[in-house]
């Protein structure tokens, strides 16, 4: 039995930890704090359900008819308040269907959709909408235990569309995400 509780032990990972610099990025001053907004579900949170996480532009989603069918959308007003808004999917821990079947799977089982307000084709997001996504997607990253390499921009998984658009900061935003440490 020890010899067993010692290969355990060994076996184990560390948690999925953000550089604690980073850690402000969680909270926001007007008190919609992003770490809390994921954990508002209406039936427990299922971390292990959770294997990816996809980012969509809502112009993309919208043409597609799948707008509702993500788990958060990231909003930007015109005077660029920018809130987040857990959709009742994310509330009650369901599958949503943001993504076609690509390459024969369908990702909507293990894949959080996050929508980004806005058409990102022609502009990129103000800072404070990426400061807003990039909090969120660390906040799921943390709370799911989701490595950076299984954050993805729709565009990553299927060729065919250019979502969430050719001006959103791909690498910015990657280099923001949680990357484990030892």
């Amino acid at each position: 039995m020890l010899a067993g509780a010692m290969a355990l032990l060994a076996m184990q990972t560390d948690p999925l930890l953000p550089p604690s610099g980073h850690l402000a990025a969680l909270a926001r001053s007007d008190g919609q704090d992003v770490a809390t907004l994921v954990h508002q579900t209406n039936v427990p949170l299922q971390p292990i359900q959770w294997r990816n996480i996809v980012i969509h532009s809502a112009k993309c989603l919208n043409r597609d008819g799948r707008a509702s069918e993500v788990h958060f959308r990231v909003l930007a007003s015109a005077d660029d308040e920018v809130s987040i808004q857990p959709m009742q999917l994310w509330k009650q821990q369901t599958a949503g269907s943001h993504l076609p079947l690509i390459a024969g799977r369908d990702l909507n089982a293990d894949s959080i959709g996050v929508c980004l307000a806005g058409d990102l084709a022609g502009g990129e997001p103000s800072a404070k909408q990426m400061a807003r996504l990039t909090a969120l997607v660390r906040a799921l990253q943390q709370a799911c235990r989701i490595p950076a390499d299984h954050v993805y921009l729709h565009s990553d998984l299927d060729s065919h569309t250019g979502c969430p658009g050719r001006s959103f900061p791909a690498e910015r935003f990657s280099a923001e995400l949680i990357h484990a440490t030892r």
